[in-house]
């Protein structure tokens, strides 16, 4: 009885011992196997660290995009910044989050923008490619681009309005306040995708802003400063014509979805872009500055990504990371009077 209750944990014990080769065998040609790897990052045993056998069809996504971005020249990848797939794969960590309805815009919804334009690869592309040109053509390349996403940003944004209006049956008299839109009404498929529409030439437009402000672009003071000033204009006609309260939150919830008005992203484009006592001059409380680590586009693992946020793996920064920081407001009341005297004594 001995003999066969040992013969059988022997054998019990191969088994799992065979198994534990085969899975590892398995994984370790899958992980050589993958696209990163053609990336030429490291060998499957280093890349091994970035890896996670519960995370396949993330890293296949990341794969994806990678390969992507690595056909785009700066310009081809500045121009396709209206693609809003990308900034909802792997999207702001704070996605999902409750928003409040105030008085004022939510300081969260401005915290998903940063977080939003931040976890995206092309957005890192375009950070790290700026970088190494330098001032002077960066704000070339971006004020170029930046006319170019307004316009666009303008035109679909006069549409929206307009079928919205036309939605209620009195597109003449029908104040814009009154327009309702629901969090989930705009359809997008995360990671990478040729549509464009309002969201994304609206990221667009952001994204550049921010590009300006991390890359400290003084020449581009007032190319932000116009764009603050269409925030505060689009701010006004949503909430400022609003009657009762009701009308007033509908006003905020349109203009945290198709607006202009991002606090965080306007408030760090603007101090980013004139001399460095701007940020210093915030008053205490508007807002708090929060680091963010950038990696370049071809990182096996960025901070944003889904493997990376529960800690199955490690941040790739064999090629470095950038910490940039960004100005997270959290008194929506001093945001709004700061920019409207930022503005007005710019």
């Amino acid at each position: 009885m001995m003999n066969r209750r040992a013969a059988a944990i022997a054998v019990g014990l191969l088994v799992v011992l065979n198994l534990l080769v085969v899975f590892y065998y398995v994984r370790g040609t899958r992980v050589a196997d993958d696209p990163f790897d053609g990336s030429g990052l490291g060998d499957a045993a280093t890349v091994m660290q970035y890896s996670h056998p519960d995370f396949q069809e993330t890293e296949q996504r990341i794969a994806h995009q990678i390969d992507i971005l690595e056909d785009e020249s700066l310009e081809e990848s500045l121009e396709r910044l209206n693609r809003s797939g990308a900034y909802y794969w792997p999207g702001a960590i704070s996605e999902g989050g409750a928003f409040v309805l105030s008085d004022h815009v939510d300081p969260n919804a401005s915290i998903t923008d940063i977080e939003r334009i931040l976890s995206s690869r092309r957005f890192h592309k375009v950070f790290f490619e700026l970088k190494e040109l330098g001032s002077e053509r960066s704000s070339s390349l971006l004020k170029t681009e930046l006319e170019r996403a307004l316009e666009d940003y303008t035109v679909r944004m006069t549409e929206f309005l307009e079928q919205q209006n036309q939605s209620t049956g009195d597109a003449q008299n029908q104040p814009v306040v009154t327009v309702t839109v629901s969090f989930g009404s705009f359809n997008y498929e995360a990671g990478e995708s040729p549509a464009v529409d309002l969201t994304g030439a609206r990221l667009k437009v952001l994204a550049i802003v921010l590009l300006m402000g991390l890359h400290e672009l003084r020449s581009c003071e007032p190319d932000v400063d116009a764009i603050v000033e269409k925030a505060l204009a689009q701010h006004d006609q949503f909430l400022s014509q609003a009657a009762g309260r009701q009308q007033r939150q509908m006003g905020i919830i349109t203009l945290m979805q198709v607006g202009l008005y991002s606090p965080s992203v306007l408030v760090t484009g603007l101090t980013g872009v004139r001399p460095p006592e701007a940020a210093k001059d915030l008053p205490a409380g508007l807002s708090e500055a929060r680091s963010f680590p950038l990696t370049p586009y071809d990182a096996l693992a960025s901070w944003f990504d889904l493997h990376r946020r529960v800690n199955a793996v490690q941040i790739d920064d064999r090629k470095g990371t950038v910490d940039v920081e960004a100005q997270i407001c959290t008194d929506a009341a001093a945001a709004h009077e700061w920019l409207l005297e930022a503005h007005s004594g710019g």
